[in-house]
């Protein structure tokens, strides 16, 4: 099996009570991360957190959190890295199908959609963002790095005109 490196990492998963969440949260546990997982039915999340636990693997924490509130997402991420000192991966799976074609969904039901999926990955993003940075479990490579000896793979995004 491939070394993914992933033991001891901190890894949220929306949406991880069900489906590509927590077939996600199941690998992460796998190799050892500290799987956080949150969605909004919390019976869901306790049997998927249960299931989760049994295998084994690193440690979990769940707690049911609606992405589609600010409030929420951030009392998540406050929990998380009070639970396990930081965030080091975000897996933003949150998310329901309409099932239902372009003519068939009103205005109400896109502003709903984009509050669920891009918005709820924007909430995530930057709280987790900020738990990163002020992460109390800091790599030995990002300690590097603000010395100078180790140079990031990317130099960033190219400056704006």
């Amino acid at each position: 099996m491939l070394e993914l490196g992933l033991e001891g990492k901190v890894a949220i998963v929306t949406g991880g009570s069900e489906g590509m969440g927590l077939a996600t949260a199941h690998r992460l546990a796998s190799e050892g991360a500290r799987v956080a997982i949150c969605a909004r039915r919390a019976e869901n999340l306790e049997r998927a957190a249960d299931e989760l636990r049994s295998l084994g693997g690193g440690e979990v924490f769940a707690q049911a959190a609606d992405v589609t509130s600010a409030a929420d997402v951030e009392q998540f991420v406050d929990a998380v890295t009070a639970q396990f000192g930081g965030v080091d991966i975000l897996i933003n799976n949150a998310g329901a199908s309409a099932a239902q074609g372009l003519e068939a969904l009103d205005d109400d039901a896109w502003l709903a959609d984009i509050q669920l999926k891009v918005m709820g990955a924007v909430r995530f993003c930057r709280a987790s963002a900020a738990a990163a940075r002020s992460s109390t479990r800091r790599s030995a490579a990002a300690r590097q790095r603000r010395r100078g000896r180790c140079r990031p793979a990317s130099p960033g995004p190219p400056a704006s005109t």
